[in-house]
């Protein structure tokens, strides 16, 4: 996801080895068993207290594995009643089964162990948007859970879950529209979902919609046929296994689309623009085009191919983030995706090229292989922020992208960054209001510098190698940074006995950043580091250049080591 900031701050080019091989087969991040988060307490009150859970987080006894998901929204009444059916696999013994919900109705569930009628006891809490399913006898590991579920929800203009979005045209003819923002934990809004980012499954998706709709998801199109009362049910292909916030549905009225295949990806991808029909004319070509060439950039560079046979861009009047990345229907807020040539400036030009990378980059860091809880985004967004200018750097070289990546990041990042109350780029969360506060400068331009610097400290073959064995290893699962940087020094060694590990770490893991003091001293440079809150320490490397070199483009290795509060 891309944040809304300024519309003048944005929120690579070697090709990848041969030597690096096609990706034959994925290996799944394990299941994690742990079942219990005792730091993250959820407080007794009068509405949850006898709800059999009493943490933030879900417990991991069972897993979700697939979804089969039908809705009904009544765009023009804005309620909706869904129907789905969850299988899941046991992990642990347990009688419990916990999951998220948020301002739904259940109307009906039912249960079933192994085909066997399970007989269970409904509670709900409000206060955690959790329901919970306690089981009249035990369930064992490798058992299969089937839960149904009929429900009834609201769609309403809140920029959240499944929500209203309304455009008027040049004429005042207003249109309303649905769509989809999860991320991070709205899913939960528009159904009963394991709505935690490590908690992968696959989803089939149907729509029943008016006639006059046209309904978009992640994959294309299985059927439509008439339904009942001259509605019609759309339903879209399986997903690949995905997290809950990557989910996404548009029901959209008076829309139109651009479309064209792709022609230098392992296979064609069908790449279509959706914009309102009064607005869609000589808008839609610069960013169908740049999503092409990104889609092909990404490809070669990862050596991965995406493994969806489509992909959606879809512009809104009301969003309320830049853009968000879905796998496969890409929502942008309009102005980061529609470009007019004549009228837009050049700046914005630049804009709308960058947003799109950075959503195209998603499609690898982030929706193929996801971090495993929030605390790390960085690896979602730091990477999809620094990839951005290094995708915009290959497909528009004469812009010069790379000269805004310092003052767009690393300065951008300073100012938080130095003062007291910042904090790390990977902060431990324990609740929504604390997750949602992860979605800023820190997560996304201080990791991107920090992301720069170790691909610089090494070199672009070595860390290009690193991001693909890093990608391969946890394809379709999730991971966590200190698994990214063991499979970085597999292929980088740092001078003087620093591991990438520990650098790295010493900038995710603590707040704020180090001062850099040279002063001149007979004929000396002295160099020292210091920071302003005591307790925090780097070891910094860094490269230097001198006055016989400045214009000879002569940048030493950074074979330099500053450590902690030392003077050179």
């Amino acid at each position: 996801m891309l944040i809304n900031e300024t519309e003048t701050t944005a929120n690579t080019s070697s090709e990848t080895s041969a030597e690096v091989a096609e990706v034959e087969e994925v290996t799944e991040v394990e299941l994690t068993t742990d079942s219990v988060y005792t730091d993250d307490s959820v407080e007794d009150d009068t509405d949850c207290r006898d709800f059999p859970w009493k943490n933030f987080r879900l417990p991991r006894d069972v897993v979700p594995t697939s979804y089969n998901l039908t809705i009904h929204p009544n765009i023009t009444t804005s309620n909706m009643t869904g129907s789905l059916a969850i299988d899941i696999q046991v992990l642990n013994t347990t009688k419990l089964i916990v999951l998220h919900a948020d301002n739904l109705v259940m109307t009906t569930f039912s249960m079933s162990v192994n085909a066997k009628r399970m007989e269970a006891e409904f509670f709900f809490c409000p206060e955690q948007s959790q329901w919970a399913f306690m089981m009249d006898d035990e369930v064992h590991k490798g058992d299969v859970i089937d839960l149904g579920i009929e429900f009834q929800g609201e769609v309403l203009p809140d920029l959240q879950g499944l929500y209203i979005s309304t455009h008027t045209d040049a004429r005042g003819r207003r249109t309303r529209s649905a769509v989809t923002q999860f991320e991070p934990s709205y899913a939960r809004k528009m159904f009963p979902c394991f709505d935690e980012p490590n908690f992968k499954a696959t989803f089939e998706v149907s729509v029943i919609r008016e006639p006059h709709h046209v309904v978009r998801s992640n994959m294309k199109m299985k059927l439509s046929e008439e339904h009942v009362d001259g509605l019609y049910i759309d339903v879209f292909h399986r997903t690949v296994k995905m997290s809950t916030y990557l989910l996404a549905v548009a029901i959209l009225d008076n829309y139109d689309y651009v479309k064209r295949t792709t022609k230098n990806t392992h296979a064609p991808i069908e790449v279509r623009v959706y914009a309102p029909k009064d607005v869609i004319k000589g808008q839609a070509e610069f960013g169908l085009d740049t999503a092409i060439r990104s889609l092909e950039f990404f490809e070669k560079y990862f050596n991965i191919s995406y493994p969806l046979d489509k992909i959606d861009l879809l512009a809104l009047d009301d969003f309320s983030e830049g853009a968000m990345e879905n796998w496969g229907l890409v929502t942008f807020r309009d102005s980061t995706l529609l470009h007019a040539d004549g009228i837009a400036s050049a700046l914005a030009k630049e804009q709308i090229a960058l947003v799109i990378c950075h959503e195209i980059a998603h499609q690898w860091f982030g929706n193929l292989v996801t971090m495993n809880w929030w605390n790390d985004l960085w690896l979602n967004e730091g990477f999809a922020n620094y990839m951005e200018y290094r995708c915009v750097d290959k497909l528009f070289p004469d812009w010069n992208i790379m000269t805004r990546f310092y003052v767009e990041n690393v300065a951008f990042s300073h100012e938080p960054d130095g003062l007291r109350s910042s904090r790390a780029v990977s902060t431990h969360t324990s609740n929504e209001t604390n997750i949602m506060g992860l979605f800023d400068a820190i997560s996304y331009h201080k990791a991107a510098a920090i992301i720069r610097m170790l691909q610089s400290l090494s070199g672009e073959r070595n860390f290009q190698r690193s991001l693909v064995q890093y990608l391969n290893k946890y394809a379709y699962g999730n991971a966590k940074g200190a698994q990214l940087w063991k499979v970085v020094e597999k292929h980088a060694v740092l001078p003087h006995g620093i591991s990438i590990a520990s650098l790295a770490n010493a900038y995710i893991t603590q707040v704020g950043c180090p001062m850099i003091y040279v002063t001149l001293t007979n004929n000396e440079v002295v160099v020292h580091n210091q920071h302003a809150i005591d307790t925090v320490f780097y070891h910094l490397t860094y490269a230097y250049v001198t006055e016989y070199e400045l214009y000879a483009s002569s940048v030493h290795e950074p074979l330099f080591t500053i450590s902690p509060m030392s003077h050179y």
